[in-house]
Order: C-alpha cells, then structure tokens, then sequence
C-alpha cells in the first residue's frame, strides 16, 4: 500500500532546476505540435496531449521507486527490449521503407527510442562501482552492451538513432574511469567503422542526404526538389521567421503544409519560422540549461551508479536536441529524429519523460544498498 504523505514529501524534493524546465518544453512541444496539425484530419496535438498525461502518470513511479531498485531489473529490462528490437524487422510494418514499429492493441511504440534510455541504465548497473576499465576484458562487456542494440538498430534502418549510441558510450564510459588512451583508441575504432558504414552499409538514399548537406548551396533545381527537398523546405521556412516570427499559428509555409514531416523531424522549423531566432534561441538555452541541470545533480551524487545514470540521460537528451536542430538548420545530414518533448511521438516522449524523471529520482534518494549486499556483489563482480 502507497504510504502518500511519503510519497508526497519525495514529490517535494524533486530538483526544481529539472522538473520546472522539463515540465515547459512539455508544454512548448503541445503548442509546436498544435501549431503543425494543419490537417484537420490528422490532429497530432489529440495524441501528444494523450502520450503526455501517459508519460507524468508513468514517471511519478520512476521517482518514487528507489533508483537502486529500479537499477536491480536493469538486466531483466535489457533483455527484453533485444527482445522487441529484434522482433521490429520480423513482425513490425514497413513505413517509408522502414521497420521501426511495433503495433499492440492498435498502439504503435518504437522499442529503439526505449532501448537508448535501457542502455544507459544497464551501463549505470554494470559500471555502477566505479572501478577503472583498464583492461581490455573490463572493456569488452559495456562495449558490447553498446554494440549489440546500436547494430540492432542501425538494420532497420535507422542511422540517426543507432549513432546516438555512441556519445551516450563515450560519456558513460569516460565519467567510469576508462583511460583516455582507450578512450581515443574506442574513437578511431568508430571513425573507421564510419568509413565502412558509409562504404558498404548505407543505402543510396541515405549517402545522397550526406552530399546534399554538404553540397547544399550547389544543388541543382532537380536536386532541390528531389533528395534536398526536405532540407531546402527546411531552410526556407526557417529563414521566413526572421528575429521574431510570425506569431503562433501564423507561419505561412507552416500553416500552408509546403514543410514536410512537420509535427516530427521538423518540429523545429515550425519553432523557428512562428517564433523566429528568439524563440528558437530560448529553447536551446532551455535545453542547455536542462542539461546543465542534469550534470549537476550527478556531480552531487555519491553514488557511481547514479551518477552514471544522470551523465547518460543528460547526454542523450542534449545530444538529441541538437542533431535534430542540426539537421533542420543544414548542419547535420538529414536524418528522421525527434526533438525530445517537442516533436509529436509517443515512444520519444515516454522515453525522455522516464529518463529524466530517474534524473529526479537520483536526487531524490540515497544509495539503499546494504553494505554486506555490496559487497557481495563487488566479489561477484571479480568473480566474473
């Protein structure tokens, strides 16, 4: 039975620096969403109202519940999310090419977008002591924790998301003590494994969106139209907003539907030609303050564990927030990813919802382990 009062003072003590700015790009993404269901028959705002009271409802446990706790099913949870990424390709339906969904009961998820926070929290549980990763077989288990969902992903395809693995990777595993030199070998590794990717793993589609990023100003009419459609509307409807945009609802390219995927991929040019570089500014400070937030309740932590866990949640959210700014601005090449909070989407709301209400979580609570459990697990951990 639910102790309440308890439960209460818990709520109370939730970081204010993380709740309040989390709570305003929830409402900021109603809004943008709201603002790019210009199809009234297809109002996304109904579903992000709906994913959003989903997502509060779900995270009040997620701060309740010890961390500690939360970090013991960390294993079990891993599992069965392969589980699911490996059932995406089997049983998922193909949309614009791509299977990435799983339907139950008419409810579409993407176990892609729940695997990135599952990692992170697998991470914190297996790293959670704190023990320098010198050897290359301490290495060779997180690495692989890492690898095996990024692959899993990268099939589907989807390249944006599968590479979002990567500075979660780095930042978890530098913040646990893995030297810099291993840490710079891990790098070169990636950046070859890149190379090969681009070679030999990429579809054509997906190489004519990294020219076309790169070549921007060079295109072809033919070209604008074709592979650098998405990219020029992009930046046309960006550059429309000005300093202070056009008004909320009022965004001519907008409202008239010429910006493709705009309730998702291109939330963010919604922001920048309604609101203008203001608006569009003030969000990234948003982000960055949040993330700033994040960091700090980590660094009070004493707990490794959930230190871990605040870096990679911190890191995933910025990280994010940015490419999908990235690729709206031409920046980075143009990949089908969600503004965390802001762009329409269930499972990437859900996902960052539960992220940083376990960043609350860890300010809320202190390590509960019992000391003879810990040490248990260290020898356990020795033993393996």
């Amino acid at each position: 039975m639910v102790n309440l009062p308890r439960a209460l003072s818990k709520l109370r003590r939730t970081d204010p620096l993380v709740l309040l700015p989390t709570l305003l790009l929830m409402l900021i993404g109603v809004m943008l969403v709201r603002a790019a269901s210009t199809d009234a028959a297809l109002p996304f705002h109904h579903s992000q109202i709906k994913w959003l009271v989903i997502s509060l409802v779900v995270s009040v446990p997620c701060i309740l519940i010890p961390y500690t706790r939360i970090l013991s099913w960390a294993a079990t949870i891993y599992c069965l999310g392969l589980i699911l990424l490996l059932l995406v390709p089997l049983v998922g339906p193909t949309v614009n090419g791509a299977r990435r969904w799983l339907t139950f009961g008419g409810i579409s998820v993407q176990p892609s977008e729940f695997m990135k926070l599952v990692t992170v929290l697998f991470l914190a549980r297996m790293l959670r002591f704190g023990r320098p990763l010198r050897s290359l077989r301490a290495q060779a288990k997180p690495l692989l924790v890492i690898i095996l969902p990024m692959l899993l992903t990268l099939v589907q395809p989807d390249l944006g998301t599968s590479m979002l693995f990567v500075p979660v990777a780095l930042a978890v595993l530098l913040v646990s003590g893995v030297s810099l030199r291993s840490l710079g070998l891990l790098c070169l590794v990636g950046a070859v494994c890149v190379g090969l990717a681009y070679g030999f793993v990429l579809k054509p589609y997906q190489k004519e969106r990294i020219r076309n990023t790169f070549a921007h100003s060079k295109l072809t009419r033919t070209q604008a139209v074709g592979g650098g459609y998405q990219l020029n509307q992009s930046l046309m409807t960006i550059g429309n907003g000005g300093l202070l945009g056009h008004g909320h609802m009022e965004g001519p390219r907008t409202q008239s539907g010429r910006l493709p995927y705009r309730h998702n991929d291109f939330i963010f040019a919604v922001l920048g030609e309604e609101h203008g570089f203001a608006g569009a500014s003030f969000v990234l400070l948003l982000v960055l303050f949040l993330t700033a937030s994040v960091f700090r309740v980590a660094r009070r932590s004493r707990d490794p564990a959930g230190r871990l866990l605040c870096v990679g949640v911190g890191t995933l959210f910025c990280v994010q927030s940015l490419i999908h700014a990235g690729v709206t601005l031409g920046l980075v090449p143009t990949t089908g990813m969600p503004f965390p909070f802001l762009s329409h989407g269930g499972s990437s709301l859900l996902t960052y919802a539960v992220g940083l209400a376990l960043v609350l979580n860890v300010s809320v609570h202190r390590p509960t382990v019992p000391i003879r459990l810990r040490q248990r697990e260290e020898q356990a951990l020795l033993l393996s």
